[in-house]
């Protein structure tokens, strides 16, 4: 299997301290969703802006996820 690492938080955010939220979201990037959020419809994991961190962490400061959290 190839080998997933996390992607850096987007500015003004850190990765969530609750390690079971982390733990959940990172096996669903590294073996469902190629990367994309997992937090939005698969038909969705082919745009760009849906890759993690998406467009919305990156802009708005928003994880829908809860991977990354507001500093």
């Amino acid at each position: 299997m190839k080998q997933y690492r996390l992607p850096d938080p987007p500015e003004g955010m850190m990765l969530n301290t609750n390690m079971r939220i982390v733990d959940s979201i990172y096996e669903s990037l590294a073996t469902q969703t190629n990367g994309f959020c997992p937090c939005v419809p698969s038909y969705l994991h082919t745009n760009e802006d849906y890759r993690c961190p998406c467009k919305d962490a990156n802009e708005n400061k928003t994880c829908k996820c809860k991977l990354f959290i507001e500093m």
